[in-house]
């Protein structure tokens, strides 16, 4: 952890005494002894006082009952809790002396009527906001205590049947250590279902008894009002049609109905209701909610280790249960990745199988024109004018020409169709002819490293001699950890027994990260569940290499790894990079100036340590395999994977199409390569291909197509096109489909390259004239494979999304 002191400028312009808080965006960036780095936020919350206070507490409480409480909170200006000394009290509100309809405008700023003679005239009408609870003002004191939220922060209410329904007021009052007082209020209601009374001259009220309701229950409809006279009119929808319709008359009082709830009501219905009182109409939707039975599913881990070690093998087993804790029998899809991939995007599953249809009412209920207010507009209808004279100015005549006002536009082509699949930054430079685009890759680097120093991690010689321990240590026999790939395992068809089990066994992948398991469970009658667990693959001694993605040739850099500790001893031992051409497997630590590869280290018991080695990557080499190996004591620990090397180098292809009739003889020149001047040139293939049918020359092309990496609306069409003409041509002959299976039969005409697919991708498209080095029985195969029909019909399907 650290701590990091910086100086919060408030803003001036508000004031100190309305208490604001201002917010600081702290923004971190760490990177760890390896290099890699991770970046995180907060918000930083400062303000002129310490502390905030809430109060939690119901919206309604039934005075019948014996026990309630509230929950008083007090948290520093970031929601973490410090305790507080304060005052809680309790007021009953003062309502309203007369019952009062809704404002049909809002009040005005200047009263030019007296309160007492607008009440006179207008006995139903709220003289200013009184018929809002909001801006009651406080009544009587009806409860007082101490709070000390270190102590506790429920405040229990006991015997509440002396307290009268109505509408009250929860404050608290407290300071904070700059003895700024700080407070907060709550309303809430009061009511017993005794109630015989309309609290607080209500003009009307309804509610019922439940949230949520089920076949075989009522649902109690509790409304009254305060006026002597209401008539209200209750209207009870399901499935959208009025089944019941009920005129009740109100007195100053309240009154219930009871309304059964059946079985084919799930889902839910309404009631509506709607009055006519004081010049004014209210109306409005109770929704009644039915909830459908619940049909999801229960995942119970069975056996599930959460720490494990690479390579090994594992089983874990889950039980699936009803939604009544019943046995089921269920499908399992389960699925586990290197839960880092969430850093790019978030990934988890969601199934709905049965979509439920809750009851939404569109009847509504209104009084057209009446009881509404009209608008109307007052005008002064002097209609005197003053009239000025308005000076003129000549004008020049520019005949119809524009300076475009302010506008310049330019227009330009650029002679090249497009530029793709650049990795590093790129500079297009454009030249009078149309000879092509000039892509200079620049690599930026965070350090410089100069070219006469040796980059090695710092020993302790008094501690460590490291001739010794080179001697010692033998560092051949451990094996490296290769299998370092992102999904675990990828279930989708797992089976429980008759008592709902399900068990499956994997091995474990060897990277050393935290792994994301995700299980998806349905069944016949569509019941589902889902589940999510972590997992982390971990050693006593871990090493964690930071490679780049790749290497281009020319590069020298500072190949770094860490060192990991788990253990709770500290640990002294040896690492080694061994580095090797990944399509030969032969050395090549010379090739790369990594002749002393054997490093010493030593790590504190649960910490890390970081060593490196300067590397220089020649020419020539595609691809390089690196192993890193480490031991101390009886702990070993390595990793090894392959990195594609890019070559600096551009392919230009200059192309002749000859054509010939039969007995016919010409000369063809290459004029662009005879003529060529440049002294980077290097080249690398004459092919001279001749066919009587150029037909098959389209057909050579249509992989290009097919496997172009890139996503755009222009490619998309592109690969759509491709798949699609080879299908035709595959269906139109049998005879062509059955030489195309013979040319793929066989996996040992695939390269080295190829059957490397992490290698591939890079190195194939940096370097595309490595295909061209394929013999013609290679080409053939590759031709093959992408018209294999199932293939193709899954492109066309991809293309279409």
């Amino acid at each position: 952890t650290f701590e990091i002191v910086f100086k919060a400028l408030p803003d001036l312009k508000v004031s100190p005494d309305t208490q604001p808080t201002f917010n600081y965006k702290v923004v971190a960036d760490v990177t760890d002894i390896n290099g890699e780095t991770r970046s995180t936020e907060t918000i930083v919350n400062v303000g002129y006082h310490a502390l905030t206070a809430s109060i939690t507490v119901p919206q309604k409480i039934d005075k019948s009952e014996k026990e309630h409480s509230i929950t008083i909170t007090t948290n520093n200006l970031n929601g973490e809790f410090v305790p507080a000394l304060g005052t809680l009290k309790i007021y009953k509100l003062k309502a309203p002396e007369n019952v009062l309809r809704k404002r049909p405008w809002q009040a005005p700023d200047y009263q030019v009527i007296s309160e007492d003679e607008f009440k006179k005239l207008f006995p139903h009408e709220a003289y200013n906001k009184e018929d809002n609870p909001q801006y009651w003002e406080k009544g009587e004191l009806v409860y007082e205590t101490d709070v000390d939220t270190e102590v506790s922060k429920e405040v229990a209410l006991n015997d509440l049947s002396n307290w009268i329904s109505g509408k009250y007021l929860a404050e608290f009052v407290c300071t904070d250590k700059f003895d700024q007082e700080v407070r907060d209020e709550q309303r809430f209601d009061v009511f017993s279902e005794g109630d015989t009374k309309v609290a607080d001259n209500q003009l009307f009220f309804i509610n019922i008894d439940k949230t949520d309701y089920q076949p075989s229950d009522s649902v109690k409809v509790r409304f009254g009002s305060a006026s002597k006279d209401v008539s209200v009119t209750l209207t009870v929808e399901k499935n959208y049609t009025v089944i019941d319709t009920r005129i009740i008359h109100l007195s100053e009082e309240i009154k219930s109905i009871s309304i059964p709830v059946k079985e084919k009501d799930r889902g839910g219905f309404t009631i509506n209701y709607h009055l006519v009182n004081y010049n004014s109409f209210i109306s409005g939707t109770l929704p009644i909610r039915v909830p459908y039975p619940k049909h999801e599913l229960t995942i119970e881990t069975s056996t599930f280790r959460d720490k494990l070690k690479p390579g090994q093998n594992e089983t874990w087993s889950f039980t699936i249960k009803g939604s009544k804790s019943d046995e089921v029998t269920a499908e399992i899809l389960a699925s586990m990745y290197d839960a880092s991939l969430d850093q790019f995007r978030g990934h988890q599953w969601g199934i709905s199988a049965i979509n439920y249809r809750y009851y939404y009412s569109y009847k509504r209920s209104n009084a057209n024109y009446s009881f509404g207010t009209l608008n109307f507009r007052i005008q002064n209808l002097n209609t005197s004018r003053l009239g000025f004279t308005r000076q003129a100015y000549d004008q020049l005549n520019w005949f119809g020409f524009s300076f475009g006002y302010g506008n310049i536009r330019f227009k330009g082509q650029l002679n090249e169709d497009a530029v793709t699949g650049v990795a590093a930054e790129q500079k297009l430079e454009r030249s009078d002819q149309p000879e092509g685009i000039q892509i200079e890759a620049v690599m930026a680097d965070e350090s410089e490293i100069n070219e006469s120093e040796d980059v090695t991690p710092s020993t302790n010689k008094d501690l460590i001699n490291e001739n010794v321990l080179l001697k010692e240590q033998k560092l051949s026999g451990i094996m490296a950890r290769k299998n370092l790939r992102e999904t675990a395992f990828f279930y989708p068809h797992l089976t429980t027994d008759n008592k709902g089990n399900v068990s499956f066994n994997f091995t474990v992948p060897e990277s050393l990260t935290k792994w994301k398991l995700q299980l998806l469970a349905h069944t016949k009658d569509l019941q589902t569940a889902t589940q999510q667990l972590t997992a982390v693959t971990q050693k006593e001694l871990m090493v964690l290499p930071n490679p780049p993605r790749y290497f281009r040739e020319g590069d020298r850099i500072v190949f770094a790894t860490k060192i990991a500790n788990l253990s709770d001893q500290k640990l002294e031992g040896i690492s080694e990079l061994q580095l090797y051409d990944a399509l030969t497997n032969k050395p090549i630590d010379t090739e790369l100036g990594n002749a002393n590869n054997q490093r010493s280290f030593e790590v504190d018991a649960q910490g890390n340590a970081s060593i490196s080695w300067s590397l220089q990557i020649p020419d020539a080499i595609q691809a390089v395999k690196y192993k890193i190996v480490a031991k101390a004591g009886d702990f070993t620990d390595g990793e090894e994977n392959a990195l594609p090397v890019l070559s600096n180098r551009m392919l230009v292809t200059e192309t002749l199409p000859m054509w010939l009739r039969s007995g016919q003889t010409k000369t063809f020149t290459l004029d662009k390569l005879k003529n060529n001047t440049s002294t980077s040139l290097k080249n690398h293939n004459l092919t001279l291909e001749i066919t009587s049918n150029p037909a098959w020359y389209a057909v050579q092309a249509l992989p290009y197509l097919m496997e172009y990496p890139y996503e755009c609306s222009e490619q998309t069409f592109s690969r759509y096109y491709a798949n699609a003409l080879g299908s035709h041509i595959a269906n139109s002959n049998p005879r062509i489909q059955e030489v195309f299976n013979q040319w793929k039969s066989s996996d040992a005409l695939l390269s080295n390259l190829e059957k490397n697919q992490e290698l591939k991708s890079l190195i194939i498209q940096e370097t595309p004239w490595l295909r061209d080095a394929q013999s013609e029985t290679e080409q053939k195969k590759r031709i093959a494979l992408l018209f294999d029909l199932n293939k193709m019909n899954n492109e066309l399907a991809s293309a279409l999304r």
